[in-house]
């Protein structure tokens, strides 16, 4: 069990679930199933790999591609992935420069 307290969505990188998911119903199309989908991908992703940590979405591929726990997914469970993370990286570089 987690010594988080419940409804505390961040990881130990820092990842800011809800206001993610706000930012997406605000800032893209996507509808409500989509963006709540992005978030599962996203949790899935961050278990594994900071998003951060990569310089650029072809590097973010690069280490989904090569990790060991993704290694066996499919080209479309990976790209979702990268979707996700990618999707990350933009609100979080975006909510950098606006604060």
């Amino acid at each position: 069990m987690s010594s988080r307290p419940k409804g505390d969505l961040t990881t130990e990188h820092g990842i800011k679930f809800n206001e993610f998911k706000v930012w997406l119903r605000q800032n893209t199309d996507l509808t409500e199933r989509t963006v709540c989908d992005m978030i599962s991908r996203l949790k899935r992703l961050t278990a594994f790999i900071n998003p951060l940590s990569a310089p650029d979405s072809e590097m973010l591929y690069y280490l989904i591609r090569t990790n060991e726990h993704f290694k066996n997914s499919s080209p479309s469970v990976r790209s979702q992935l990268k979707r996700a993370g990618t999707l990350y990286r933009e609100f979080y570089f975006k909510k950098g420069v606006e604060q």
